[in-house]
């Protein structure tokens, strides 16, 4: 099927979301929770309910359920996930498509969802039912029972599975909401039309380019692994990433789902784990720094889990277990979360120039690229004060600030024609962008792009029409053309080293997590327009590459592969006046009514703000809990001060 344009697909989705709107209330916030699995489901909570053993079975499982929810009532859970399958082709429920497929009900337990949902509607619970083993069947990711018949779950089947739950949510007068991430986007089309039919809620976790789901979900697992080549803590840290598979549930990389969910006009979810790249308790910071960036409608927290010894973070299993979001978390989504009336920010297009029909080998360069890099993009844009809207080939009207990222060229010799040589133009699309009267971004996955549409564009950023794309050395296989750190003067003057270059997320050998320089390309910029100012060098002055030039509002950001930390320049080059004033490894989002801050690493910051000394500090510790006082302290407009790894600071005006 060939993919729909983005705002096409939103648009239409749209228009049937007025059509057929949810049945919950838009202002309601979610607390999601439960059972991972079928069999945990079955087995109850812990601590185990207290069941007589002598009861039939049907009655223990039923009480067990019922303790789940109990549980989650308690706790302030109010959206339950509700296994009904198991890919050992077992259910618990009485739907024809299941049966069809080949689910057989446990024996003794009979057709249990009519209870559960009587159940969850006495307790104004809602319930949220995962698909993802049915993905993992359609699609043989994982291993089921022989007797399942995947071929009994197509389309059109699904869309029956979808309207059986239906009839069950109306009879029952129960919300009722699916989930998942493990469908294409010929099923994810079939989803969103049965669920808007049904009056059924579809959250996707990490969102869609489609825009099928109704809700976007983000995983936020873990931060930037700063310094991997010399820390080695931090190389070890990288190493787990990649293990527990956690490395794509980045906060940074995360923000790029949001961006889309903006651009489709969706609402948005956050699902963190306290033991997958960050600690128990830190799920809190995560919870109310998303809720100051995008304020979305659902928030879940959940245990590490590990494939083998100790299986199970018991730290981060005992802090979920003993959270309670009503009392300890809901407070600070509603006095910090942002808020309808606040003061609308200024759209920054992301824009991904980035064809579908890729070669594996490019493809598999330009992901690499926009993953190490997107971190670097995001944060500047929501540090600058900017609502990121991310779009694929396609500009969003009036936004305030665009920056592209294209593929470019892997020549590495000026002749363009040579056979080894991959060729992408700037895409046609974008050219009616030019001339801009606002701040446009370029920045490349290979070199600077090659052809007509390009030499019609380059002007604008002073730059040529070609250009050889430096790679790394192959008689230095390790040295990255990519310059690792550069000196900048930030504003007070001062200079400082930061780091430039970023590094490969994935990696075949252990041992060398961030060593890899393989994909690095980098433009050599022999001549330059007149007119075009060199802002960011490498480290040898004059013999030094050109990193960052600007020729009037435009800007061309040079290598592929950028740090995080290159955030904080291009932040100060975004926005109206500078917000950092020296190098600070935080996540940043600023606006008028509050401003909130995330750290990645110990850091010094000196950050100005829209808020002024009339404003308080909220300063949590990277655990979750609130410092009795903050060690930072205003000067005019500037927060000053030590912060800690994954710790969250807000400060707001008082309204």
């Amino acid at each position: 099927m060939v993919q729909q344009k983005l705002f096409v697909n939103c648009l239409f989705l749209a228009m049937i979301g007025l059509l057929l709107a949810p049945i919950s209330a838009s202002n309601k916030i979610y607390f999601e929770g439960g059972p991972a699995t079928l069999y945990e489901l079955l087995y109850g909570p812990e601590p185990a309910p207290n069941i007589s053993q002598t009861s039939p079975l049907r009655i223990q499982i039923l009480q067990n359920i019922i303790a789940w929810m109990q549980q989650a009532e308690e706790r302030g859970i109010n959206l339950l996930n509700l296994p009904l399958i198991d890919r050992e082709g077992v259910t618990i429920c009485d739907l024809k498509i299941l049966k069809q497929a080949g689910f057989k009900p446990i024996q003794d337990l009979g057709n249990l969802l009519p209870m559960i949902l009587a159940e969850a509607k006495k307790r104004n619970i809602a319930i949220s039912i995962p698909l993802d083993d049915l993905g993992y069947i359609v699609y043989n990711i994982r291993p089921y029972k022989e007797w399942i018949d995947s071929n009994k779950l197509d389309c059109q089947n699904i869309a029956g599975f979808i309207a059986e739950l239906g009839e069950y949510a109306q009879n029952y007068q129960v919300e009722l909401w699916i989930n998942e991430q493990t469908f294409g986007p010929e099923y994810r089309q079939i989803l969103s039309i049965a669920c808007h039919k049904h009056r059924i809620r579809y959250l996707r976790y990490s969102g869609d380019w489609d825009g099928s789901s109704e809700v976007f979900c983000s995983e936020d697992y873990a931060t930037y692994p700063i310094n991997p080549e010399e820390n080695q803590d931090d190389a070890q840290y990288l190493q787990h990433l990649v293990q527990w598979g956690s490395i794509h549930g980045r906060i940074g990389l995360s923000n790029l789902m949001f961006g889309i969910a903006n651009a489709c006009q969706k609402e948005t979810g956050v699902l963190t784990v306290g033991g997958w790249g960050l600690q128990p308790g830190t799920q809190c910071n995560v919870a109310i720094y998303r809720a100051v960036q995008f304020a979305p409608i659902v928030y879940g927290f959940y245990p590490a889990y590990y494939s083998e010894a100790p299986y199970i973070h018991l730290q981060d299993a005992i802090f979920v277990k003993s959270f309670q979001y009503q009392r300890q978390l809901l407070p600070w989504l509603e006095k910090f979360g942002r808020k309808k009336d606040d003061h609308p920010k200024p759209i920054a297009n992301l824009i991904l120039d980035i064809p579908s029909n890729l070669e594996p080998k490019i493809k598999a360069t330009v992901e690499e690229a926009l993953f190490s890099s997107i971190e670097a993009i995001t944060n500047a844009i929501t540090s600058a004060g900017m609502e990121l809207h991310v779009t694929m080939q396609t500009i969003v009207p009036n936004s305030q600030l665009y920056y592209i990222f294209t593929i470019g060229t892997s020549s590495t010799t000026i002749e363009t024609s040579s056979a080894e040589n991959r060729i992408y133009d700037i895409s046609p699309t974008l050219l009616s962008l030019f001339p801009c009267n606002h701040p446009v971004f370029l920045q490349t996955a290979l070199g600077l792009p090659f052809g007509p549409n390009w030499q019609k564009v380059a002007p604008y950023f002073g730059l040529p029409n070609e250009a050889r794309t430096l790679s790394q050395d192959s008689q230095n296989p390790g040295e990255s053309p990519i310059p690792k750190y550069i000196t900048y003067g930030f504003p007070d003057s001062n200079l400082y080293s930061i780091h430039y270059k970023g590094f490969q997320m994935g990696f075949s050998d252990p041992a060398g997590a961030g060593q890899s320089s393989a994909l690095h390309k980098l433009a050599k910029l022999d001549e330059l327009a007149g007119g075009t100012q060199i802002l960011v060098r490498g480290p040898e002055a004059q013999k030094s590459p050109a990193l960052i030039t600007r020729k009037g509002h435009y800007f061309f950001v040079n290598g592929n592969f950028i740090h995080i930390s290159v955030s904080n320049l291009l932040a100060n080059f975004m926005a109206e006046q500078p917000i950092f004033y020296r190098p600070s490894g935080v996540y940043l989002t600023t606006g008028i009514e509050r401003s909130s801050l995330f750290s990645s690493q110990d850091t010094q910051i000196d950050i100005r703000l829209p808020q002024s000394l009339q404003s308080s500090i909220w300063h949590w510790q990277s655990n979750g809990t609130l410092y009795e006082k903050s060690p930072l302290q205003w000067q005019n407009q500037h927060l000053m001060g030590p912060v800690q790894k994954w710790e969250l600071v807000i400060v707001a005006k008082s309204r």
